[in-house]
Parts: C-alpha cells; structure tokens; sequence
C-alpha cells in the first residue's frame, strides 16, 4: 500500500501558455485559504505522506502520471474533480462524494464512453476554468452528438449539424463580442487547444516508483505529526484517527 498526495503548481502551468484565458475567472485567493491549504500539505507531511508537486503541472497531472507509470498496483483516485474520469479503467477507481466510481459507472452516469469522455467534456467546456467548448451544447447534446457521430474531431468535421451550430453566433450579455462565425467553426479552429487544456498530462517529469516506495505506511513520525496537530489546534480530532499510518 502506498499513499500520495498531488499539489497544484504555484507557478503558471503549461496550459497557461497555450490560453491566457485558462483559469483567468478565479479571484486571488484570501490570505486564509492560502494559510489553510499550506496547513494542510504540513500537517499531511508530518504524516509521512509525500506531497508531490512539479512547477507548471496541476496536481491532477501529477495523479495521472502515477497512475499511468503505477506499474502492477491497482489505484485509487480520491477526488472530486471529474477530469480524473480520464483515468478510470481496470485496477483503476475515483472516490467521490462517499462513492466510489468504476470505469463502467462513466456510461451510467454521463451517458458517453469511458473513451469518449474526453470529448464530451471538451464540447461542453469548463466554465470554472475559461475553458470555451463548443457554443450552445450541454449535457445533453454533447451526449448526443458523441452518439451520433463518436468524437469530437468527427463531429466539428460534420455538416449535418443542428441549425443552432452552424448559424452565425449572436452576442449575449456574457458574451457581447463573441467570433464573427459559427459555433461549429470556431469549435473546429480551437479544437487542438481545446484538447490539450482538458487531457490530462500522464508524461510529467516524476521518478513514479520512488514515489510509490515513499509513501508506503510507516515512515512519519508520531509525536511529529501531533504536534503540528496542535500547533493548529486540531490535536484532539486527529488522536488515534491516523495511527495506522505510522510504524508500530
């Protein structure tokens, strides 16, 4: 058994260089999530638990990359972020919200294939990250396009698209000065930068098995970990909650 844990890059990240937009919406963060987070990447290595991070990566390319170099053990991925989907296949599951979810849960809950969910998130975009999909299509048309015409190079290819797609694209109030051209027109001149934002990188500059042999159970120190528990004071909720993480 071996526990990791993956941490965001400080610095910009590649995908910064492909989109300045990319993640341009999120407000600095308050000087309090700043010292909560940092907290808890000390109180996780006072654990012995490595926390990983590489400049220009996101901690969800970091997991990627361990689970793509894991070699024979089985993983589980414990996030909320539904990117990590990407990830899912034999030996390999998501712990979220209190369930955990396989690769044949992808069909029963998105309603596309475990390999085509790349595609559906890449047409439908990511919002929280200034991510542009394809214009006009939600969950549902994302699902039935992808049934229709199976991926989403196959589908900005396509002619025989709904009206909606291949009309000029009107300016709203979100938007008020969006592409002089249609939704399927622009989807297919960014269709390669829209990719490469939402695959994960499984090829980030790690050492994966000598990250595995680090966080195998037994290599924190006890009294270490308590006492940063208290220098935050949460000493008394840790007590006894982690001690299998620690040699006997």
């Amino acid at each position: 058994e071996s526990v990791i844990c993956a941490a965001d890059s400080p610095e910009l990240t590649f995908r910064h260089q492909i989109s300045p937009e990319y993640k341009s919406n999120r407000a600095a963060k308050e000087q309090d999530y700043v010292t909560a987070k940092q907290a808890t990447y000390e109180v996780v290595g006072a654990t012995g638990i490595p926390v990983v991070t590489v400049d220009g990566y996101e901690a969800d390319d970091i997991i990627a990359t361990i689970v793509e170099h894991r070699g024979e053990f089985s993983a589980v991925v414990v996030s909320n972020d539904k990117d990590c989907n990407q990830l899912l296949e034999n030996g390999v599951m998501r712990f979220s919200n209190n369930e955990f979810l396989k690769q044949s849960d992808i069909v029963a809950k998105w309603g596309v294939r475990p390999e085509q969910f790349v595609d559906y998130q890449m047409l439908l975009g990511d919002s929280t990250d200034c991510v542009v999909g394809l214009r006009g299509c939600g969950e549902v048309g994302a699902k039935d396009l992808l049934a229709m015409y199976g991926s989403a190079s196959e589908i900005a290819d396509a002619t025989d698209l709904p009206k909606k797609y291949l009309n000029n694209i009107k300016p709203t109030k979100k938007d008020p000065n969006p592409p002089k051209t249609s939704p399927i027109e622009d989807f297919r001149d960014r269709l390669d930068s829209i990719r490469k934002l939402i695959t994960l990188d499984r090829s980030v500059p790690l050492d994966v098995p000598a990250i595995i042999e680090s966080g195998k159970p037994g290599r924190g120190n006890k009294d270490e970990f308590y006492n940063v528990c208290n220098q935050y004071g949460i000493g008394a909720l840790m007590t006894d909650r982690f001690d299998f993480l620690f040699a006997k």
